[in-house]
């Protein structure tokens, strides 16, 4: 049986497993930060909105509070930063977020 792994530059996840890799180093997330960066990693060009994100993740209603997103946006990138210089995902100002790409 093959694998369901989505690759986007030095990213890879792999959902049957549900590792997460960086230049080949396994990061350690939690569910919400895994199914975050899923998200950027099915959609690579899509820039998410706050409610995009918080909808599909956490699969109720978005009421404005986006405290919650901040925080595990931020542990995301925070676990990228031991490996890499480069903000792996983006803040579009006034639209939302975006993973890097280039």
């Amino acid at each position: 049986m093959e694998e369901t792994v989505f690759t986007v530059g030095n990213i890879k996840l792999n959902d049957d497993t549900h590792e997460v890799y960086y230049q080949d180093q396994l990061l350690s997330l939690t569910q919400k930060e895994y199914e975050l960066l899923k998200c950027f990693l099915t959609h690579p060009k899509k820039v998410f909105t706050k409610a995009n994100l918080y909808e599909t993740i956490w699969q109720e209603p978005y009421f404005g509070d986006d405290n919650t997103i901040m925080v595990h946006i931020s542990r995301l990138r925070n676990k990228f930063q031991e490996f890499t210089d480069q903000e792996v995902i983006k803040t579009i100002w006034g639209v939302g977020f975006q993973l890097n790409t280039g």
